[in-house]
């Protein structure tokens, strides 16, 4: 810095000299005119540095802002490509994820397609099944409408059938009507010729009213050591109860003697009284 300045010195005083010389010819003045230029050269490059320097300075200035700005761009630039790096980052993880499950929508949608195929294969078995159901079907409607028309034949016949038992069921009852009246009269003729002085006359009339049936319930009565398996025979026979042909004796019984002859409630019938078996074997004598 100080050679600069002794070089800028020499130099002007020298220039300053050469000029002044050749000017006023003169060694005196010009000796005087080179040493003013001397301190007015160092003047003017002491401004010239001067102002170089706040040049300078704002040179610096405005580079250590451009630094500053271009050092905040920095750490933006950084936070920035920081974010971008994590958002990269992100986007990556998600990327993976998304194909993980576009993976698994792959093997989703074979398994569908494989699920897919197995239902049409089933439908179309089920299809076939429904025609081969839909023949049978057919089938058995025709079955079916044969066996109505059957059921109707047989409904006819039933009803037929029904009638003519409920006739002969009619003509049966008509029979055996007869056959009771037949059988009181006779009873009645035979009574009349048992009237004697062996029997009372109510015994008389009791046999009178007695059916075939109620006289052979009374000879199973007197006769068996058991006489139930006898008396349901009987009753089925004739189409009624043991108990209803035994209340039928009694009722008669009371009408005509007064007196019931056959012990009510008791496991086997069972005549009353030692007096009323006595007549009742004499009238079975006689019937026999």
């Amino acid at each position: 810095m100080l050679r600069n300045r002794w070089l800028l010195g020499s130099v002007a005083f020298i220039v300053s000299f050469g000029l002044s010389l050749l000017l006023i010819r003169d060694i005196k003045a010009a000796s005087i005119a080179a040493a003013i230029a001397v301190p007015a050269t160092f003047c003017g490059a002491i401004a010239v540095n001067g102002k170089q320097r706040m040049q300078h300075k704002r040179i610096r200035t405005g580079l250590e802002m451009e630094i500053r700005q271009l050092e905040k761009w920095g750490i933006q630039l950084y936070d920035h490509l920081s974010a971008m790096i994590a958002e990269q980052q992100r986007t990556e993880i998600h990327i993976n994820f998304l194909k993980r499950q576009l993976n698994q929508l792959y093997v989703q949608t074979a398994e569908q397609q494989k699920y897919k195929q197995q239902l049409t294969q089933d439908l179309i078995a089920l299809e076939e099944q429904k025609r081969l159901l839909s023949a049978d079907a057919h089938h058995w409607e025709t079955e079916v409408y044969h066996l109505e028309q059957q059921k109707q034949e047989l409904d006819l016949c039933l009803r037929s059938l029904l009638s003519e038992k409920h006739n002969a069921e009619a003509e049966l009852q008509q029979l055996q009507l007869q056959i009771t009246e037949k059988d009181n009269q006779i009873s009645q003729i035979e009574t009349d010729d048992f009237s004697s002085d062996k029997l009372p006359d109510e015994w008389t009339e009791f046999v009178a009213h007695l059916t075939n049936s109620e006289l052979q319930v009374l000879k199973a009565i007197v006769y068996l050591e058991n006489p139930n398996p006898e008396i349901k025979k009987i009753a089925e026979s004739y189409i009624t109860m043991p108990e209803l042909l035994i209340d039928g004796i009694n009722e008669r019984a009371i009408a005509t003697i007064g007196d019931i002859i056959i012990e009510p409630g008791s496991v086997s019938p069972l005549i009353a009284e030692a007096e009323y078996l006595t007549n009742i074997k004499e009238i079975l004598k006689f019937k026999e």
